[in-house]
């Protein structure tokens, strides 16, 4: 720990962001009394990979018998955050599977369907590297596959179907209106300029952020889905009883076995990841 903090705890390794009724100058000054006699030194860092290999598509099922429902994740590798199309990806996403209730996946999985309470879909967006996409929910062994594939349509939904101007209306107001929640207090104004200060974000972002949402099409939306929804790279996780889950229903003809070739892992201690 000692070695940890020689490494990395110096004065041009820190961002100091200050929000508050003061003088510039005078914050400037008591700020490199602060400093005074800390020295600064040299860091040398790894560099980080801007490419994530993509995993192989295929059913992985883990098995854990105990219990009477199963967690389905459904995903692939995703993009990193700054994007040129991150205002469309966010839409498109929202539409998809963001929004509580309203978005496509949730309307079906949970409301028409009554399949599960928690779902939806999210594409993380990390600065350095790419994240995933993802979408999810949980529900009884024998409706697994079928949920699944619900969420396959709207995926592919996504990526041939033009969304109405209605709906893109609405999910592009929902984002603007969340901008103020960046800026609600000293504490999340001085968060938010020293997290863009650390990443890298262009001093007009947010300047320019309510003109870019607002200027996102449902042809761009479209074009975001065809861009980055990729039916042919998902890997399916199902964490559940492996024998029920490919049972499946007798109400429906959905089995896992028609969303690839199924590999079952052993289920590992979450500590050690050594197989139970």
């Amino acid at each position: 720990m000692i070695a940890f903090h020689k490494k990395y705890f110096f004065p041009k390794n820190f961002i100091f962001a200050v929000s508050g009724d003061f003088k510039t100058d005078e914050i400037l000054a008591k700020l490199d009394k602060m400093l005074e006699g800390w020295p600064d030194q040299k860091l040398s860092l790894s560099p980080i990979p801007d490419q994530i290999p993509d995993p192989k598509p295929g059913v992985y099922m883990i098995k854990k018998e105990e219990v009477n429902q199963s967690r389905i994740r459904v995903g692939h590798i995703g993009v990193k955050r700054d994007i040129p199309d991150q205002y469309s990806l966010l839409v498109m996403n929202d539409i998809l599977g963001g929004r509580s209730f309203t978005s496509r996946i949730k309307s079906r999985v949970r409301s028409d369907e009554g399949l599960a309470y928690n779902t939806g879909s999210t594409f993380e967006r990390p600065v350095l590297y790419p994240g995933t996409f993802r979408a999810w929910f949980q529900t009884k062994h024998e409706t697994a596959a079928f949920g699944t594939g619900i969420i396959l349509e709207e995926i592919e939904g996504m990526r041939t179907q033009r969304c109405e101007d209605e709906i893109v209306n609405n999910s592009k107001a929902s984002f603007i209106g969340k901008v103020v929640n960046s800026f609600s207090s000293k504490n999340t104004i001085v968060n938010t300029f020293a997290d863009d200060q650390y990443t890298n974000r262009p001093d007009n972002y947010w300047q320019d952020y309510t003109k870019n949402m607002e200027a996102v099409t449902p042809d761009d939306v479209l074009a975001a889905g065809k861009k980055y929804l990729h039916p042919d790279k998902l890997v399916f996780l199902v964490v559940g009883d492996p024998e029920a889950v490919q049972k499946g229903s007798d109400k429906h003809d959905q089995r896992f076995s028609d969303f690839g070739e199924i590999t079952i892992l052993p289920l590992r201690d979450p500590m050690t990841l050594e197989i139970k």
